[in-house]
């Protein structure tokens, strides 16, 4: 009974694989050859195959091997397709390669008005001025750095000194300056490491507020226009004493001429802003930029000593007096000069429209003067050169 049972199943299990392997599946023939199958596998198209650059192995021997045992058995297409995926080693998404941008090198750059930014593969030669824009460097300068008006943000390389005036400085690594840095009227951002050379940051900001500026009222006011009086009556005593003929000359020059005076020190007070932003563009005239403001402070004082001479001269001549002395003919004349002022703010103490109407008259009279001063010691040069006087014979 057992045997028949066993004959019984074989006999099944033999007549259902023979039907199976009757039915031909589709787009395959029922006993795929060897070499139908290697045909198979080349026609299986795998996305960006060429692109790995990976050496498959030959399945030649392999599928030979499974020709013999399953001979009757077909292989769908699919299947086939997602065991050689599957031993395709899989490779993380990789961005576009970028090639580097070419350096490129230029002498030196000038701009007006506008924002500036030098990228990392430029190189410039020689100096770099901004005026009225912001500066963004991340190359490499091998000259100096002058900003006026703007920011500037160093990221790159600057082979001598950044100046940044009214603007704001930020040096943040990996720059390296190396030479000085100084930045006036701006807030800085300085990373350590960054400059090699000195470090100068000067803040005007709020200087001249009405926040900042002390409250002082009646007799200490006083007291402070009279200390005021005595160090300028000191200072031309003192250009007196050491410069009397180029004051002497300055005066004479003033007392012949004094409309041309006022013209030639208004007009070269009013050309002394571009005068300075012309010399601050070039590095060579940064410090006379610099020192140009001394000059005018020095011109000024020359002029009102020579002013307060003459009118030592008037007092003494309306009045007879027989003062010899030149240190005591220029103490009347800046008294008189500044005097005014100072009997305005003594005013003040009983009435400020007392004080108002002679602060008014005095700045007048002071602007008139002293501006009348400068315009004889430019035009004389300090005294040194005649102009506009006849010699005697």
């Amino acid at each position: 009974m057992r045997r028949k049972k066993s004959t019984i199943c074989i006999f099944l299990l033999g007549l259902v694989f023979s039907s199976y392997g009757e039915t031909p599946p589709q787009k395959m023939p029922p006993n795929p050859s060897p070499r139908h199958r290697r045909e198979l596998r080349l026609q299986i198209n795998i996305p960006n195959i060429d692109s790995l650059n990976v050496t498959l192995p030959n399945f030649d021997s392999l599928y030979q091997h499974l020709d013999s045992l399953f001979q009757n058995l077909p292989v769908p297409e699919v299947s086939v397709k997602m065991e050689k995926m599957k031993r395709l080693p899989r490779f993380p998404h990789s961005p576009p390669f970028v090639p580097p941008a070419p350096p490129v090198e230029r002498k030196s750059i000038f701009k007006l008005g506008t924002d500036l930014v030098i990228e990392e593969n430029e190189t410039v030669q020689e100096d770099v001025v901004v005026c009225g824009g912001n500066l963004t460097l991340y190359g490499t300068v091998e000259g100096d750095v002058v900003v006026i008006g703007g920011n500037a943000k160093i990221e790159g390389e600057v082979q001598g000194d950044v100046i940044v005036i009214g603007g704001n400085g930020e040096i943040l690594t990996p720059a390296k300056i190396d030479g000085s840095f100084l930045c006036l009227g701006g807030e800085t951002k300085i990373e350590e490491g960054t400059i090699l050379g000195n470090t100068r940051v000067m803040h005007w900001k709020g200087l001249f507020s009405r926040k900042t500026t002390p409250k002082i009222h009646g007799s200490v006011m006083v007291l402070f226009h009279l200390a005021r009086i005595a160090f300028l009556m000191l200072i031309a005593g003192f250009i007196v004493l050491v410069f009397p003929h180029q004051t002497q000359r300055v005066a004479e020059h003033l007392r012949k001429n004094y409309g041309k005076s006022i013209v030639v020190g208004v007009s070269s007070l009013l050309l002394f802003p571009f005068v300075f932003l012309l010399l601050l563009i070039t590095i060579i005239g940064i410090p006379i930029a610099l020192f140009l403001p001394l000059v005018i402070g020095a011109g000024l004082l020359m002029g009102g000593t020579a002013m307060s001479l003459i009118l030592g001269e008037f007092v003494k001549e309306r009045f007879g007096l027989r003062w010899k002395s030149p240190l005591l003919i220029v103490f009347i004349g800046m008294l008189m000069l500044e005097g005014i002022l100072c009997i305005g703010k003594m005013a003040s103490l009983f009435s400020p429209l007392f004080s108002f109407w002679f602060g008014l008259t005095n700045a007048f009279l002071v602007l008139c003067t002293w501006i009348a001063g400068w315009g004889t010691v430019v035009w004389t040069r300090f005294g040194t050169k005649e102009r506009g006087t006849k010699k005697r014979k």
